[in-house]
């Protein structure tokens, strides 16, 4: 997906010459930390960080402190420090999804239902009517639920018994009161 972004942004109008910027664009996703490791990708996959061509021709203190002999040694120690380093890039990256996980499950509705229940469902782009415009029904109903289907899944039925062909989602579906 970031990638996808990247692309776009380069591109605007232009949607067809995307191989030209591809590799830029996976060279720009390579050497940016991500937020969920606080890590470059080429640093965790090759044990050290990247100087960019640009920096190569000019004067920058990286390329004015490079000393070849001591250069050997250095990589060998970041090379022994790499497993660490993804060590701790797995750590973070486990705290951050646990965080993102805890805010989602914060604001989603989670909704129980059993089986008997009348619920009513929400109304989606491919079964709305496009006739009906701003004023359509938002939910429709009533269904029965037959049976459960897993966690936050259900089958549903019409008011004839009939079956629906596929799984709803609790977040579509809300308790119907009569």
């Amino acid at each position: 997906m970031t990638i996808m972004n990247g692309i776009k942004k380069r591109l605007k109008k232009a949607k067809g010459k995307w191989v030209e910027v591809l590799l830029n664009i996976l060279w720009a996703y390579q050497t940016t930390p991500l937020k969920a490791t606080n890590e470059m990708p080429y640093s965790l996959a090759f044990g050290f960080e990247v100087v960019i061509s640009l920096e190569v021709g000019l004067p920058t203190i990286r390329t004015e402190a490079y000393d070849a002999s001591h250069n050997e040694e250095v990589l060998a120690r970041d090379i022994d420090l790499t497993n660490k380093r993804r060590e701790k890039a797995l750590i973070r990256m486990a705290n951050y999804q646990k965080q993102l996980a805890k805010t989602y499950n914060q604001r989603g509705q989670h909704r129980e239902f059993s089986v008997g229940d009348l619920i009513l469902r929400k109304v989606v782009g491919n079964t709305k009517d496009l006739a009906d415009g701003k004023l359509g029904l938002n939910w429709e109903g009533p269904y029965k639920i037959p049976k459960l289907a897993g966690k936050g899944a259900y089958y549903l039925g019409d008011s004839e018994g009939k079956q629906v062909l596929r799984l709803w989602n609790s977040t579509n579906l809300k308790k119907y009161y009569h």
